[in-house]
């Protein structure tokens, strides 16, 4: 059975978290995050990768995270909060079960 090649894009989409994906239909750049929550660009892009989450120490994660929850609450998302921070959530409940296996 021949599946279909997923392209280079569509494998970067998914990496991303929702947050990301509610950033850019909100039209926030990642750069705008990163300077409200006070961190570089680079760190606050590798925060919102739920893949490299857990190797970010988790202020910085709660920083970047709380940031794009106030910029997206001001451009007039009116989401629940659980949409934003579960990719967090998920990568926390990993490493505790993980530190408990």
């Amino acid at each position: 059975m021949n599946r279909p090649h997923k392209s280079s894009t569509d494998a970067k989409t998914a990496q991303h978290s929702a947050t990301v994906a509610l950033l850019k239909e909100f039209d926030i750049d990642i750069a705008a995050v990163a300077e409200q929550a006070q961190v570089s660009t680079g760190i606050a892009s590798s925060a919102l990768q739920p893949h490299r989450m857990e190797s970010c120490p988790v202020i910085l994660l709660i920083k970047i995270q709380t940031a794009a929850e106030i910029m997206l609450r001001q451009k007039g998302w009116k989401g629940d909060s659980n949409d934003l921070w579960g990719d967090f959530y998920s990568m926390l409940i990993a490493a505790t079960e993980r530190r408990h296996a």
